[in-house]
């Protein structure tokens, strides 16, 4: 191993929104993989010379064993980032937690500033929504490396432009935007809302990139 290599580190596919474009497989023997199960992964990767991990799901935060296998990486000094919607932050404290125990970046999943529309896509409620954003108010104001993951769908394509305006006139540049194509493999494959063709949304996606750098956002 290089001691480059990042592991992709599923605690496994538990989630407490309710995603209808989810490509997880759904299969429930996945939902919750043992703590013990995932400390001796950490053991593994540490054998393996693996400096760094990205934490995911599902959703990691919600793992009664989050903290237990947190603690495990750092026995072994390997640096953690994480991949999440973000709620659980919403918690100051949660997230103080976690930047004291070693966490530097954070992948969060927000696919509309519109609350209406988040709604839809991620599966939650007007809280869920507002968690959300605040948990990227925290992580960012923790001085967290914060990269704004939204998945083009029916539902949000049409005001991409206006969603990086949002995140800009927010957080400014210490927010990162990430746009991706959805997936139709897994659970949430045949939702009607990701029935869509890179051509139908390039053009809008090509403006955002353009109106993103001319702000000055990454």
């Amino acid at each position: 191993m290089d001691g480059e290599s990042v592991s992709l580190f599923r605690l496994g596919e538990q989630c407490n929104n309710d995603c209808p474009m989810c490509s997880n497989s759904g299969r429930e023997e996945a939902f919750f993989q043992s703590t013990e199960e995932l400390v001796s992964r950490v053991r593994f990767l540490a054998r393996e010379g693996f400096r760094r991990v990205v934490v995911t799901g599902g959703e990691p935060t919600i793992h009664p064993g989050f903290w237990e296998i947190i603690a495990a990486l750092g026995e072994y000094d390997i640096a953690w980032d994480i991949n999440t919607h973000g709620r659980t932050f919403a918690d100051e404290a949660f997230t103080t937690r976690a930047r004291e125990a070693g966490l530097e970046r954070a992948i969060v999943s927000l696919h509309s500033h519109i609350e209406e529309a988040s709604c839809v896509i991620s599966g939650v409620k007007s809280r869920g929504h507002q968690e959300a954003v605040t948990g990227i108010d925290r992580l960012v104001g923790s001085g967290a490396y914060v990269l704004v993951n939204l998945v083009v769908t029916t539902h949000n394509a049409d005001h991409l432009q206006d969603f990086a305006s949002f995140c800009w006139d927010r957080w400014g540049p210490a927010a990162r935007l990430k746009i991706a194509f959805p997936s139709t493999t897994g659970k949430g494959g045949d939702w009607d809302g990701i029935q869509l063709r890179y051509s139908d949304v390039q053009d809008e996606v090509r403006a955002t990139r353009t109106q993103a750098k001319s702000l000055g956002q990454e």
